[in-house]
């Protein structure tokens, strides 16, 4: 019996991107020839792009249905909180496992770069994420004021069009955040004594990651527009015929990212935000399908504190890997690897289940 007005479907993605991004991270510290993990890496880059279209899609519908309900503040200091927590976590956890080894060198690595550890993330590979949805938030106040002045739906198409031209050429020309620095060539050419200023660094890393969010915002203020609503995402999409052409079209453009160079060539921005789309409807589309689950439920429910924690079993098993078995590798192989992900995978969602069930450090760990 499926749970009325819940989305299975994208319980069941939100399951599936959560699992590709600990694949993602699950190979650090080696390098992995094996062409057929390479694979599977390109195909679980899906998973921010997909986390990024969710979030704005159901924000923006949020918008669309109280527009004056919009709280900035609300939705910052729901992010805010996990970010500085967990960023604190990962700090306390090197400078431990550096003192214990007597890397001297690394634990002054550490605090090398205070702003990328206090405003991009650096803390952990995957906390640059919450900076990054914290500054695309900011977006929502323009989507907030379009939808209370009724943009036509033409308007939109262009916005659209426009951001996608310029996250494009902010891509093409090597001004996105790389190393949490961006534009860093633009600001050479034009003024190279401040290219090194920290309040140009931070005020040039969160206008990239707005130019990167605005395709994602328009996209989703397309979909979600009344028009769009009424025509396109009916009841017609849920048909077997229509998800099964979805399913097809997903997989395929997936697969293109394995066996092709566009997501970093020409085009990478309509790409990368088409993975993003294409996932969410796909989702949509599968949820009338799905039956209720109480393990989808719990993964979705799962899926923040999963991405919060999941380096902290992933650098476990390393630790293990290294030390306890210096002669045998975990991840000598694709299956092995596979193995290491799966176990991080579900101890984090374990430890993120257990945790849950303390509302107030439920809502302080995990928003």
């Amino acid at each position: 019996m499926k749970s009325k007005g819940r989305l299975l479907g994208i319980d069941l993605f939100r399951g599936i991107a959560m699992y590709a991004v600990v694949i993602l991270h699950s190979d650090q510290g080696i390098d992995v020839s094996s062409a057929v993990w390479n694979k599977i890496i390109d195909f679980c880059g899906l998973a921010v792009p997909f986390f990024l279209a969710a979030s704005f899609y159901f924000s923006v519908m949020k918008i669309q249905i109280s527009p004056d309900k919009f709280s900035l503040r609300k939705r910052i200091m729901r992010l805010l909180p996990p970010y500085l927590i967990w960023s604190a976590i990962y700090i306390v956890y090197k400078c431990v496992k550096y003192v214990v080894d007597s890397d001297l060198e690394q634990l002054k690595n550490v605090f090398k770069d205070p702003i990328s550890l206090i405003f991009f993330g650096s803390s952990s590979i995957q906390m640059y994420f919450l900076p990054l949805l914290m500054t695309g938030t900011f977006t929502l106040l323009l989507a907030n004021y379009l939808i209370k002045t009724n943009v036509k739906l033409k308007v939109l198409i262009g916005l659209q069009v426009l951001s996608f031209i310029i996250y494009e050429v902010i891509l093409q020309s090597g001004n996105s955040v790389q190393n949490y620095f961006a534009f860093q060539p633009l600001l050479n050419s034009i003024l190279p004594s401040l290219a090194q200023s920290p309040i140009v660094r931070i005020f040039s890393v969160f206008l990239a990651w707005i130019f990167l969010c605005l395709p994602y915002l328009f996209t989703a203020m397309i979909i979600n527009h009344l028009f769009v609503n009424n025509k396109l995402l009916s009841e017609k999409i849920s048909s077997r015929s229509v998800t099964i052409f979805l399913t097809i079209l997903f997989i395929a453009i997936n697969l293109w990212s394995v066996n092709n160079e566009w997501g970093t060539a020409s085009l990478g921005s309509i790409y990368e935000v088409s993975r993003g789309f294409v996932s969410l409807v796909v989702a949509i589309s599968l949820s009338v399908h799905l039956n209720s689950s109480r393990l989808l439920e719990s993964v979705s429910f799962c899926s923040f504190g999963i991405y919060l924690s999941h380096m902290i079993f992933v650098e476990f098993f390393m630790i293990i890997e290294n030390r306890l078995l210096s002669e045998v590798s975990l991840r000598g192989t694709t299956m092995g690897l596979l193995g290491f992900a799966t176990v991080s995978f579900l101890l984090s969602w374990t430890v993120t289940s257990l945790l849950a069930r303390n509302k107030q450090l439920a809502r302080l760990l995990f928003g």
